[in-house]
């Protein structure tokens, strides 16, 4: 409905235009010693409107020429997330896959892009935690971006695995009860607490 409208607010502005251009004889006399111009009023508005619209399109022209390069730069900030994302996700499916060699070396691919999550150490580490490289493991988790409040949960139950790994049971239940304070206690803990016990 709104396009029909706005269809018929054009066919009667063309009409009341091509109305007025008919009925228009005047003229316009511009003076400039010695040049003297005389043009028809319908010749005068014509130049006018699209004079007008010439200096519109060269104004935003020009300010798309300068927001070029904020637009490229926003462009490759995001092509560079996704790229890390895309990464992130190709490391999660080979662990889930139990392809820990590839699932770390994408993981790690992804935390040399400026801005990717934090996440991607945790994947690292669970995948050199499986492969029982446990020096590479705690490097991971040492990282500032490993270190985010919303990554303490998996960290600390990757820190106590590794540390019953490693034959430290007491290590263990002291990061559990350290998990305990952070986020109560769930199933994948409680096995973790059950095996440190043993």
């Amino acid at each position: 409905m709104r396009i029909l409208f706005w269809f018929l607010l054009l066919a009667v502005a063309a009409v009341v235009a091509a109305l007025m251009v008919k009925l228009n004889a005047g003229y316009a006399l511009l003076v400039s010693p010695p040049y003297r111009v005389e043009l028809s009023l319908n010749l005068l508005l014509i130049l006018v409107v699209g004079g007008f619209f010439l200096i519109y399109l060269t104004l935003r022209l020009i300010t798309r020429a300068v927001q070029l390069p904020a637009t490229v730069r926003e462009w490759r900030r995001q092509q560079k997330i996704e790229r890390a994302r895309t990464k992130q996700d190709a490391a999660v499916v080979a662990l889930l896959e139990g392809r820990y060699g590839k699932a770390r070396q994408h993981a790690e691919e992804a935390l040399q892009i400026p801005g990717s999550s934090g996440l991607n150490a945790i994947v690292a580490a669970r995948a050199a935690i499986d492969v029982r490289d446990f020096e590479a493991a705690k490097a991971l988790l040492g990282r500032p971006d490993a270190q985010a409040t919303s990554l303490a949960v998996p960290r600390l139950m990757l820190e106590a695995e590794m540390a019953l790994d490693e034959g430290e049971p007491q290590e263990a239940l002291r990061l559990l009860q350290s998990l305990r304070k952070e986020a109560g206690m769930h199933t994948a803990a409680l096995r973790l607490e059950l095996r440190a016990l043993q």
